[in-house]
């Protein structure tokens, strides 16, 4: 089974037993990024994050503790995201931890499949009489806005398809959740597929979706 990977990587210093290198096998159609995102080190000696691409060494990242073990206050002026371009085809990419001590990171390959959907995620309701949606921009979560302070590419100008309503006329009213106010309204017709099929515009952050029913067919 799928074994899950670990959010602390361990050097080879203060714990050598806990020493946890991860593996990764790729065989991408195109060259993709992948990231290591670094969140807090150890305040206890530091790490040093190294990279390997098919046994070369890749990259490497020194995270020092200016102290040693003086004063042991988890470090936070390492955070940020350690990138790499993995070739095309074949190859084993290795994450290690060659530091003294401890460093909390995640992993991801950044677009690498083929994206055949907007960028966007959504839930929904609906009733008889009213059905609301909040969408969003999918890579826009608070880690990465919040704690990675990165800049989240909008999505472009869409089409969001809910299915379940009744037939009939439905006022559609897109809500933007951060004024508070309708940025568009229109009647759209739900035929007996009982789908409703809007056209959204450029999201940068949320848009909510609220549809009330006006009349039966």
């Amino acid at each position: 089974g799928q074994v899950p990977v670990s959010g602390f990587m361990h050097g080879k210093g203060n714990h050598p037993d806990w020493h946890n290198p991860i593996t990764f096998q790729t065989n991408f159609p195109k060259p993709t990024t992948f990231d290591v995102a670094v969140d807090t080190v150890s305040g206890y000696g530091g790490a040093q994050l190294v990279i390997d691409l098919d046994s070369s060494r890749y990259l490497t990242r020194d995270f020092p503790d200016a102290d040693g073990s003086e004063k042991t206050d988890t470090l936070t002026q390492y955070k940020g995201v350690y990138s790499v371009t993995v070739p095309a085809g074949k190859h084993t990419l290795v994450v290690r931890n060659l530091g003294k001590d401890w460093f909390s990171a995640t992993y991801r390959f950044r677009d690498a499949g083929i994206r055949t959907k907007p960028p966007l995620i959504s839930w929904a309701t609906v009733g008889d009489q009213i059905a609301m949606a909040w969408v969003r921009v999918e890579d826009r979560t608070w880690r990465r806005v919040c704690a990675l302070k990165e800049q989240i590419p909008a999505a472009p100008a869409s089409n969001f398809v809910l299915p379940g309503l009744a037939s009939g006329m439905w006022t559609v009213q897109l809500w933007d959740t951060w004024k508070g106010e309708v940025v568009r309204e229109q009647d759209v017709k739900v035929g007996i597929d009982g789908f409703l099929k809007v056209g959204l515009p450029i999201i940068e952050t949320d848009l909510a979706i609220k549809a009330i029913r006006k009349e039966k067919v």
